[in-house]
């Protein structure tokens, strides 16, 4: 009895929230003068605009946390003096110089004489074989002649008396920055480029870097800043000027599909890495003057941000997580230090390309078929968000190497014309490029475009009032919702409840008047029910006497 009557109960409180509440429309439902099929046709018009509401909120919401932020330009530009210059990598593709390889081939040439294994009937032939070791940086290789790779492999742990270092031997094989770089000027001023570049591991192979560096951890556990060099003026001249020497009689062996050198500007602090953030290349060729305008972009993350994980907002904080140095952290460091850990778990070494962080061994000629066979896998990166389990042994397990939230996008806008002709004597005779001879010479020049820069700005989509006024308008669009709403919900959930649980009857019928007007709330019956029952029957007492009373006139 006591559960049935419960129910009546609770059924006669919805009836009395459904009549009293300002949500429009509701009373419809439990309005004495309708009929069934209206009450259940504005039934399924009510359930649906619920269930539509429901999906707009859920939907927005997923959406949200998907990607909480939103990139917006700031109206408020940056002086040029303010941005540091770029890091410039300047990498030839000729990653053996013929004059160190047939050096290296005389020495080995030497050594097979008293070996039984033999790579060379001369000079050449053992050069050629030697370029087998440009495979460690360039894959993707035929296997056709694995047995002359076998035998080098031999040959070279007999020269060197056991493992050899690849590292050391393609370092040593590999165009030098004096070899590569003629002349530089900073800012106008001439500088031996020895002092302003230097050798650093690139993709695929070794490149000549400028305003390239890392904050160092001193010994005390402080870190050391380096300070990348500024500009104060942009256009021709105001930056670097260089002159390449990348002659096609120095190739013995070229990692690009053409005789020429990659230019690559991006970040001081970041490595040289295709998926680098702020990472912009060209390609520069022999006998071309390049004008290479550079344009710089600022993205700055809002402290908001830090409220949703990185994997949300799809980035770090330098503070966020720590590669190698203290309280340092770049996307391409992290893209680096996974594809080595990727190499070394399928194949047990490093290639000779990249620096030696993990302890492990460089690998040697043996272990090009391992590396041939997993390359397509290092190349592409896992994306965040991968759905198909099946294809996950495709991409390299990258996921959570996610970009900056504060760091510099360069991009880089080059021009070329063909370089000024030599006097009759065959010398150059103007600028930078005076008293030089060579026809293999290029000429660059990298430079701020303009004064000022963009400045874009990361922050959150929705902060809380922004929240309340979408929800609150889909809500009130939806079926007439507000705030009011929710404290009418909150009352009869509560102060109605206790008053049905202390026994007190809820009356529906009477919560409306003859006139067919819905009364005010009274919330007095919350704490003195008594006081609201008397009320009523003096009132409906009242009403009664005056009836009699005109029916005696």
């Amino acid at each position: 009895m006591k559960g049935k009557n419960l129910e009546r109960r609770g059924k006669l409180l919805l009836v009395d929230y459904i009549q009293s509440a300002q949500i429009h429309g509701y009373q419809l439902m439990v309005n004495r003068n309708a009929t069934k099929a209206d009450r259940y046709l504005w039934i399924i018009v009510s359930l649906t605009i619920i269930t539509v509401t429901a999906w707009l909120i859920i939907n927005i919401y997923m959406n949200f946390e998907n990607s909480p932020t939103v990139t917006s330009q700031s109206s408020i530009p940056v002086p040029i003096v303010q941005v540091p210059f770029p890091a410039i990598a300047i990498c030839s593709g000729n990653q053996m110089r013929r004059e160190y390889l047939m050096t290296f081939a005389e020495e080995i040439f030497r050594f097979q004489n008293n070996s039984k294994t033999r790579i060379g009937n001369t000079v050449e032939e053992v050069a050629e074989s030697l370029k087998y070791l440009g495979m460690l940086l360039s894959l993707s290789h035929s296997m056709d002649e694995f047995y002359k790779i076998d035998k080098l492999h031999t040959l070279l742990l007999e020269y060197f008396k056991g493992p050899y270092r690849t590292d050391e031997i393609v370092a040593n094989l590999s165009m030098k920055c004096e070899d590569l770089l003629i002349r530089c000027q900073w800012r106008y001023e001439d500088v031996e480029c020895a002092e302003i570049f230097s050798m650093e591991k690139a993709w695929l192979g070794t490149c000549c870097m400028f305003n390239f560096d890392r904050p160092v951890v001193m010994q005390n556990g402080t870190i050391n800043p380096y300070k990348p060099k500024f500009v104060d003026t942009p256009g021709l001249g105001h930056g670097l000027t260089v002159v390449i020497n990348d002659s096609y009689e120095n190739y013995a062996y070229n990692v690009y599909s053409s005789v020429s050198t990659k230019i690559a500007v991006l970040e001081n602090d970041v490595y040289p890495e295709v998926a680098s953030t702020g990472f912009s290349e060209t390609h520069a060729m022999a006998g071309r003057e390049m004008y290479i305008a550079i344009d710089p972009t600022i993205i700055v993350g809002e402290e908001l941000m830090r409220r949703y994980k990185p994997t949300a907002r799809k980035c770090f904080f330098r503070d966020e997580t720590v590669l190698l140095q203290a309280g340092h952290y770049t996307m391409s460091e992290c893209i680096i230090l996974c594809r080595i850990q990727d190499v070394v778990d399928f194949c047990g070494c490093i290639p000779p390309n990249y620096n030696n962080r993990n302890n492990a061994s460089y690998c040697l000629l043996d272990d090009i078929p391992c590396l041939n066979r997993w390359e397509e896998k290092w190349k592409a990166l896992e994306p965040l968000n991968l759905e198909d389990n099946n294809q996950a042994e495709k991409f390299a397990k990258c996921s959570m190497c996610l970009p900056r939230c504060n760091y510099i996008n360069y991009k880089l806008t080059a021009s070329w014309t063909r370089m000024k002709e030599m006097d009759v004597g065959g010398v150059f005779k103007y600028g930078i490029m005076a008293n030089l001879t060579s026809g293999n010479l290029s000429l660059i020049y990298f430079y701020f475009a303009n004064n000022y820069i963009n400045r874009m700005v990361q922050t959150v989509i929705y902060d809380w009032t922004e929240v309340l006024a979408l929800l609150g308008g889909i809500c009130g669009i939806m079926y007439g919702a507000s705030i009011i709403s929710i404290f009418e919900l909150l009352y009869f959930a509560t102060g109605k409840f206790f008053t049905m649980c202390t026994g007190h009857n809820i009356d529906p019928v009477d919560s409306m008047d003859d006139d067919g007007q819905q009364p005010q709330l009274y919330w007095e019956e919350l704490y003195n029910p008594e006081k609201k029952k008397t009320n009523l029957d003096f009132e409906k007492n009242s009403q009664k006497f005056d009836v009699k009373k005109n029916v005696r006139m």
